[in-house]
């Protein structure tokens, strides 16, 4: 009897430190992560549009011939904004009195064939419309509201030029899956609304205006 015992309390002594042993070897517990701390995968932080930033009456052009030039006009028109419409204008036709120029981003090889335009004039004009605009202390409020359709090499080379000049970004969210741009409103501190539609894109410009 007290051999058995004894074999019973020399077994449980042996699972105890095995039970020891095993809980200093687990992984220590997952640590939360500080409040306001940031991952290092964590988004990059932007921006946000905090009230009116841009003066009227505007201008409204489009980079790229697209036609969602003609949709920001419209949105434009339902705002009840003052701008005058030329989706075609050069540094040399900024109205006199203009004081933004709302820059419609989006390539399209339809809309540049249908204008006679070749993409690198394009650019070209709208690198210098956009000079003289900063030259004149106009605001740029550029647009991207053609989503992930409107992306890809064409668009790129508009949005990689004209985006970091802008002092308020609108982005249909589609558009903006790869995080481009994230990284140009992260990289030049300019505010960034993303949105996830075109209607939706109403608001903000409404907001951007005295």
């Amino acid at each position: 009897m007290y051999v058995r015992r004894k074999a019973v309390t020399l077994f449980s002594l042996v699972l105890a430190l095995m039970l020891v042993a095993a809980g200093c070897s687990s992984p220590a517990p997952k640590q939360e992560s500080v409040p306001g701390g940031k991952a290092p995968s964590a988004q990059q932080e932007v921006k946000r549009l905090s009230g009116p930033m841009a003066e009227q009456p505007a201008l409204i052009t489009s980079i790229g011939q697209s036609a969602d030039a003609q949709m920001v006009k419209a949105l434009a028109t339902k705002a009840a904004l003052k701008f005058e419409f030329n989706p075609l204008a050069t540094e040399a036709q900024i109205p006199t009195g203009t004081k933004t120029l709302v820059a419609v981003i989006g390539g399209s090889s339809k809309g540049l064939g249908a204008a006679g335009i070749k993409a690198e004039d394009e650019l070209a004009r709208a690198k210098a419309l956009v000079a003289k605009a900063k030259a004149e202390n106009l605001k740029v409020v550029a647009l991207h509201v053609g989503g992930e359709a409107r992306r890809g090499a064409l668009s790129d080379g508009f949005i990689k030029e004209i985006a970091p000049q802008a002092d308020l970004l609108i982005v249909v969210e589609e558009g903006n899956k790869d995080g481009l741009f994230t990284q140009i409103a992260a990289s030049k501190e300019i505010p960034l609304e993303l949105v996830p539609n075109v209607s939706a894109s109403l608001e903000p410009l409404k907001k951007a205006f005295k």
